[in-house]
């Protein structure tokens, strides 16, 4: 087992380098990189990747400070648990769900405006991401002892001073850990700005190696622009902090529900579910019994790339994870290869190995072995994320046992971590089956009209102003993957039910 979980981080840790030589590689040897600001539209692309990423931080970032103080004094607490309701719902169901409410509430106002161009893209993060930062501050807020609280009553000071000089202070590496991991999903978005993006100038990094190599197949531009976006990317995570650290203390602070931040905490609860109250009614009113044979085409390719991908990505994660228990430089090593991936832009893997293998075939005319392949690969941090914790605390507590009765790896693995842990690894195998059925971008770059899943059909729905049989799509896809997360957790409660 450990020699096979050797060749598997070798051959990730050797594909990610391939791909940033190929690009390095491939660019023009000629091209400096100080002087593509000289070109006006790779200028103006890299510009905007900028000027988006940092606005919607920023705009997020003050979004997100009154939902945590509503989460943390509300008198309901409810939003805490609807926080991570924009990372749980699909990124392209919930652009959906903004655009009905935006053309409802134009309609409303009698107005022309429309959620496309900047600002809608603007509009969209801020949405999906102010409540993301919340929940990352909320352990942090959380953990503010409750001594600071009475020193403040005795020295009678202000809230607002409170606030800014002894709450701020604390929460500050949090939430610039959390402002960092939302600048960089923005800076290297790709469904927002495909979808609400409206024309070319309106098209970050990300999205114009999809146009230099999709639409125009120059090659040479898309490694410039995937170099840039590297060495930008690198710059970036120098600069940034690589985790949140958080406060530790004995007392936390005693939350005080008050009126202001209970109203606080209705409006944004009702805000939170507008979304899905939208989907829930605009899949009831577009129900067409009889869809088109397109969909259901799309739909067999989402459950056939799941039935592949989900499986093959958990077992990697089982081997993964089962040989660094008990070893911590091997899991120092797995984390930062996890860390690795999940950094790592989905275009410049998608384009990195589109080059690799370009001397010897063509990449497009084997779509499903790539897409399985990559997609295999961009799942291990969330499934690292999941159920990493589990695996510690299963091997702290049975690994004596497994090398008292001196079992191999692989009888350890079968008649001990399996037993133990086979519902967390449904749960593991539903979640990468979801996270198959939602991927946009590694569809999009190698699958393109021959092969299209629900996501990849449903943009194309989007891009042809299609919304009444978008809303269709959408209904089959929210009921795809919820029976993609929910299958393999039932194959697994029949199985248990059974045996014993």
């Amino acid at each position: 087992m450990h020699i096979s979980a050797h060749i598997a981080r070798t051959f990730i840790a050797g594909l990610l380098l391939a791909t940033l030589w190929v690009v390095w590689r491939y660019a023009p040897s000629e091209a400096n990189l100080f002087q593509l600001w000289q070109d006006p539209w790779i200028a103006h692309t890299i510009s905007f990747s900028l000027k988006q990423a940092v606005l919607s931080t920023l705009i997020s970032v003050a979004c997100a400070l009154p939902l945590l103080w509503a989460a943390l004094f509300g008198r309901w607490q409810w939003l805490r648990h609807l926080l991570p309701l924009t990372t749980i719902i699909p990124t392209l169901i919930f652009i959906l769900a903004l655009i009905q409410i935006s053309q409802s509430v134009t309609s409303w106002l009698d107005s022309g405006w429309r959620l496309r161009g900047f600002h809608g893209i603007i509009i969209a993060h801020v949405a999906l991401n102010a409540p993301l930062i919340a929940l990352l501050l909320l352990p942090s807020a959380e953990a503010v002892p409750e001594h600071y609280r009475r020193q403040r009553l005795l020295l009678r000071l202000p809230r607002l001073t409170y606030l800014f000089q002894v709450v701020l202070p604390l929460l500050r590496p949090a939430l610039t850990h959390a402002a960092g991991l939302v600048f960089m999903l923005c800076f290297t978005s790709f469904t927002v700005l495909l979808v609400l993006g409206g024309n070319p100038r309106n098209a970050n990094l990300e999205l114009a190696i999809y146009q230099a190599v999709k639409y125009e197949f120059n090659l040479p531009l898309a490694a410039q622009l995937a170099l840039v976006q590297t060495l930008m990317l690198l710059v970036l995570l120098a600069l940034l902090p690589s985790k949140a650290p958080t406060l530790r203390h004995q007392s936390p602070a005693m939350r005080t529900p008050t009126l202001a931040a209970t109203c606080a905490e209705s409006i944004a609860i009702c805000i939170m579910l507008l979304p899905l109250l939208v989907i829930a009614i605009n899949a009831v009113a577009h129900f067409n019994p009889q869809p088109p044979i397109a969909l259901w085409r799309a739909t067999g390719n989402t459950f056939l790339l799941a039935a592949i991908v989900a499986p093959c990505a958990t077992a990697l994660h089982i081997l993964l994870a089962k040989t660094t228990i008990g070893r911590p430089i091997l899991s120092k090593f797995n984390r930062q290869l996890i860390h690795a991936i999940y950094l790592a832009p989905v275009l410049i893997l998608c384009l990195g190995l589109f080059l690799l293998l370009k001397p010897w075939t063509n990449a497009f005319r084997h779509p499903l072995i790539l897409n399985t392949l990559l997609l295999i690969l961009i799942c291990q941090p969330y499934l690292y994320k999941l159920s990493y914790p589990r695996w510690i605390s299963h091997g702290a507590r049975y690994q004596r046992l497994t090398r008292n009765l001196h079992l191999s790896p692989w009888r350890s693995l079968f008649q001990v971590d399996l037993p133990a842990l086979t519902p967390l690894l449904a749960k593991v195998c539903g979640f990468a089956g979801i996270i198959v059925a939602g991927e946009v971008a590694i569809i999009s770059f190698f699958g393109g009209h021959n092969v299209q899943t629900l996501a990849s059909y449903l943009v194309a729905e989007l891009g042809h102003y299609r919304q009444a049989q978008a809303w269709q799509t959408t209904t089959v896809f929210i009921l795809s993957a919820a029976l993609l997360f929910i299958l393999p957790q039932l194959i697994v409660w029949l199985w248990q039910r059974r045996k014993r």
